[in-house]
């Protein structure tokens, strides 16, 4: 009888990949189950919008192709929902597939949009989330009667949302009950610019206002009602507030949960051999030094490969997380990193370059000899050095005016600390 651990995968994002990865580094010989209720193997869910707008075909969603799971003998099941976990029997049941048994098992479930109670929405036919491929596939099935939709959400979600129904001809309103669009993601400066291109490629944008009720006619929307009584005519309403860890599974089995899945810092639950990461956990902020949901890509997926290896036995510590949006509009790119807008009379200095003609836009957030946040507008190229000296808590007295240099990168470091940040991107 073999003595190979079954290793188990619930969910089919990024953080799955990674963990795939992470295990095949210290376990060769292991069997990994990937399950997802998804009809397809994990895809780049950024990516749905793109797909929406045609940048992007189905042959170039997946984020790897057959080969990926053939090579790391990976059984991938989609269509596949998971319903309960039996934690002292070692086994997931899946709906209408009957059981599975694990010795390892990553509950990697990520999030469920945010569907606001709205008046009407569930008379309508034409409402939508975009958090998912079917989502921009239901979308697409009905664009021929789609002429003018809205989007409730000024956030990530809800503005690529909007650029992707833009491209293919539909007129755009963005609801957002904030005062500014990306208020989370992105300061008020950064909001500004990337709003105004917007306007400028034809999107419409309301803040400080949201949907109070929609107006149907045998199914078919005709107007959103809003809050301050005004009114928008539409044919489709996409909701894309957020989402929130969907934890259900998990706290059903007996893991504890808080607003996400607790872990320790090996990324286990509570419950011995149970994993948790991505955008369903609760992991080290290194900004906040606390625990908090950071449902952004890239922690899900080191999140997931350091999940992997911990699987495997390696016993190593998460480094924790850092928060980071990088996303473009229109050829505008934008990347955050860390803390956006630092309370006031906390000891943060904040330095600003703004070149309101190009639109170029920095700000870089430091204290004591620390750099704790960058917003970048226009050019992001050398991100991956901000992020690098953020999370590593590095020392950059003396270099805080070149970072707000566009051009800002290495060669700006003296000999020793360039060669410390050259040594560590090898590693």
């Amino acid at each position: 009888m073999s003595d190979s651990k079954k290793y188990v995968i619930i969910g089919g994002g990024v953080c799955g990949l990674g963990t795939i990865e992470g295990i095949r580094e210290i376990d060769t010989d292991g069997e990994i189950t990937l399950i997802t209720k998804e009809a397809y193997p994990p895809y780049s869910r950024p990516g749905i919008s793109y797909w929406l707008s045609g940048k992007l075909t189905d042959e170039t969603m997946p984020l790897r192709d057959d080969s990926f799971y053939k090579n790391l003998k990976v059984n991938v099941m989609t269509d596949s929902e998971v319903v309960s976990i039996n934690h002292k029997g070692g086994s997931i049941a899946i709906k209408d597939k009957g059981e599975i048994k694990f010795d390892r098992l990553l509950i990697a479930t990520g999030g469920s949009p945010i569907l606001p109670p709205l008046t009407g929405a569930d008379k309508a036919e034409l409402v939508f989330s975009f958090t998912t491929y079917h989502d921009a596939i239901e979308i697409n099935k009905n664009k021929e009667k789609i002429k003018k939709a809205v989007v409730v959400g000024g956030g990530l979600i809800g503005l690529k949302a909007a650029e992707a129904l833009n491209d293919i001809g539909i007129e755009v309103t963005v609801l957002e009950l904030m005062d500014r669009i990306l208020s989370l993601a992105f300061d008020r400066t950064a909001g500004n610019i990337v709003s105004e291109k917007l306007r400028d490629a034809g999107i419409n944008i309301i803040t400080g206002d949201t949907a109070e009720r929609v107006v149907t006619d045998g199914g078919k929307i005709k107007e959103i009602i809003l809050k301050s009584g005004k009114f928008i005519e539409a044919d489709a309403l996409i909701f894309a507030i957020g989402v929130r860890p969907d934890v259900g599974l998990a706290k059903s089995a007996g893991v504890e949960v808080g607003r996400g899945i607790l872990v320790n810092d090996k990324l286990m639950t509570n419950l011995d051999n149970i994993y948790a990461a991505g955008d369903v956990s609760e992991t080290y902020d290194i900004i906040h030094k606390e625990r908090r949901v950071t449902p952004i890509l890239p922690n899900a997926y080191h999140q997931g490969k350091q999940c992997g290896r911990n699987m495997a036995d390696a016993d190593e510590v998460y480094e924790g997380s850092l928060s980071m949006n990088a996303i473009g509009f229109y050829g505008l790119d934008t990347i955050s990193i860390g803390l956006v807008d630092p309370p006031e009379d906390a000891g943060y200095e904040v330095l600003i370059y703004l070149d309101e003609k190009s639109g170029d836009y920095r700000k870089i957030i430091v204290k004591e000899n620390k750099l704790f946040g960058v917003v970048l507008v226009g050019e992001v190229n050398r991100a991956g050095i901000f992020a690098g000296l953020i999370r590593d808590g590095i020392d950059i007295a003396g270099l805080e005016e070149k970072m707000l240099d566009p051009e800002f990168g290495h060669i700006h470091m003296d000999k020793d600390l360039r060669e410390e940040r050259l040594e560590r991107r090898n590693i």
